[in-house]
């Protein structure tokens, strides 16, 4: 979360920007890797980055590390954060948390965003949607065929990301694929049944 010249670009032609936070990661190439406790760590999910155990949550150093990504993303000009990340109870194997653990998380997660007078975003949270509706004020989802989950809570918007390719209509729920046309299926952004919004984007890992 850097203050380029893409974001200054975005900055004065957006109504609203929002700024994207990992709160279940720990980067290397991030200036602020090193005050993350290794205590919180789990696996490896990809080189040079590791899993943030939810079941952590609590512990200070990791609180004081994500209420400064917070207070950056204020101070930037931000409106809101998409949290992303802050699915761990889906990856034992690598990753410490029960789904108790996940959406108390979430929940300080908000509470510290919001203190701030951001909007919160919160992705791949439609298991647990239930748990934290209270907390989020509009979902990213990187599964196409996650929008029943969802529909739990059909007053906020819904932006479904598919990643190097647009969304197979196989994969996407048959309700939400059918409400885009044909010849903007590919297409960003727009808005199907009013709050569902499809993107596609490169995914892109920077070093």
């Amino acid at each position: 979360m850097d203050k380029t010249p893409q974001f200054e670009h975005y900055r004065t032609r957006a109504d609203e920007l929002y700024c994207y936070v990992s709160a279940g990661t720990a980067e290397k190439w991030r200036a602020d890797f090193s005050a993350i406790p290794d205590r919180v760590l789990n696996g490896n999910t990809y080189p040079g980055e590791y899993s943030i155990g939810a079941a952590h949550w609590r512990d200070p150093e990791l609180q004081r590390v994500m209420r400064e990504r917070v207070c950056r993303a204020k101070a930037m000009g931000c409106d809101g954060i998409e949290f992303d990340n802050i699915d761990c109870y889906v990856r034992p194997s690598k990753c410490e948390g029960t789904r108790l653990d996940q959406i108390e998380y979430i929940r300080w997660l908000g509470a510290t965003a919001r203190a701030h007078g951001l909007r919160v975003g919160c992705k791949n949270v439609g298991p647990i949607i239930q748990g934290v509706r209270d907390t989020c004020d509009f979902y990213v989802a990187e599964n196409c065929g996650r929008c029943p989950d969802y529909d739990q809570d059909s007053s906020k918007l819904l932006f479904i990301v598919n990643y190097n390719q647009p969304c197979d209509g196989a994969a996407l729920c048959k309700e939400c694929w059918n409400s885009i046309p044909h010849a903007r299926r590919s297409a960003l952004p727009r808005p199907v049944r009013g709050r569902i919004w499809p993107l596609h984007k490169k995914r892109k890992r920077n070093p």
